[in-house]
């Protein structure tokens, strides 16, 4: 198991990206309250990395979706040997490269089954596949479900008025699509929606 995520660090006004300075310059004054979405320009992404090894833990479709408590109730499958590192200083590439030099050190003929579990950042992705070909690896990469189901939110609101009580049915239905592989489906069921509603925001 691989996982790469970004996560945001504030750092002094000094020690910003050029860009994110840059901002910052434009935006008020660095010790004002800022406003409702507002942009704080104070942070720098580091790159973080995992690299573990687990055992499969199938579940099916209907158990992920299902309301049954007693599906969560099983205790956590565990993880052995695993390494969780960040870089501020290095590039996204680089630590993500570094993840993968790791794996392969632990399976060097990548005889086991390697997945890449990531939040769906298409930046981050277009890394992960960059560094894959050029070291020659073959690996599944997961998008995380919640994600998934983020996603799914956010074109929901777009055709569904507030507090329609068809949302969630569309939400669960379409939820278990993706999990039986069906993603063409649901992207082309929203694209259809979205013409018949005259959706401006594609």
């Amino acid at each position: 198991m691989l996982s790469f995520d970004g996560k945001g660090v504030v750092v002094r006004p000094d020690s910003l990206r050029e860009c994110t300075a840059k901002a910052a310059k434009r935006s008020k004054n660095i010790n004002s309250r800022l406003s409702q979405g507002e942009k704080k320009d104070r942070k720098r992404m580091a790159q973080v990395a995992t690299v573990y090894s687990a055992l499969p833990d199938i579940r099916s479709p209907d158990s992920i979706m299902s309301n049954d408590k007693s599906n969560v109730s099983k205790p956590p499958r565990s993880k052995r040997n695993k390494r969780v590192w960040a870089s501020i200083e290095n590039s996204a590439e680089f630590v993500i490269e570094d993840g993968f030099k790791e794996a392969l050190q632990r399976d060097p003929e990548q005889k086991r089954e390697w997945v890449v579990l990531i939040d769906g950042h298409p930046h981050q992705l277009k890394l992960i596949e960059k560094v894959m070909k050029s070291l020659r690896i073959k690996a599944t990469i997961i998008i995380d479900f919640i994600h998934v189901l983020e996603c799914l939110w956010t074109a929901d609101w777009c055709i569904f008025k507030k507090g329609d009580s068809k949302v969630e049915t569309w939400i669960a239905t379409n939820a278990l699509k993706i999990l039986n592989a069906k993603c063409n489906q649901v992207v082309k069921g929203i694209r259809i929606k979205a013409t018949k509603n005259k959706v401006e925001k594609r």
